[in-house]
């Protein structure tokens, strides 16, 4: 008898895989495999603006190196998008004025 597999995954998003590993792989080397938040080395991950827009998704200026506990759980709360645009605008401004541009087009 064959098994089925759990989860199968669909022709686009094995598409997006690559390009999501690539994202990710050049986020934490821009961050250096430290929290771009607050600069620690514990567990770290990649964290990335939500957006319907395909092509932005996978924009630089969209992804950020966060420590899992207390920074990612902190912009992965309810409002915790607004704080991140906050810190964008302060510590990554040229990030924050094609986040923002993308902001208002979607508003």
């Amino acid at each position: 008898m064959k098994r089925t597999p759990l989860a199968k995954v669909g022709k686009r998003a094995k598409s997006y895989r690559s390009r999501d590993d690539k994202a990710r792989r050049d986020c934490k080397a821009r961050a250096g495999g430290r929290c771009e938040y607050c600069g620690g080395a514990g567990g770290t991950l990649h964290h990335m603006i939500p957006c319907d827009d395909l092509e932005f998704r996978w924009h630089p200026a969209n992804h950020v190196h966060l420590c899992w506990e207390p920074c990612h759980a902190m912009f992965d709360r309810p409002g915790g998008r607004f704080l991140l645009w906050a810190w964008f605008r302060r510590h990554r401004p040229e990030d924050f004025k094609v986040i923002g541009h993308r902001s208002r087009e979607e508003a």
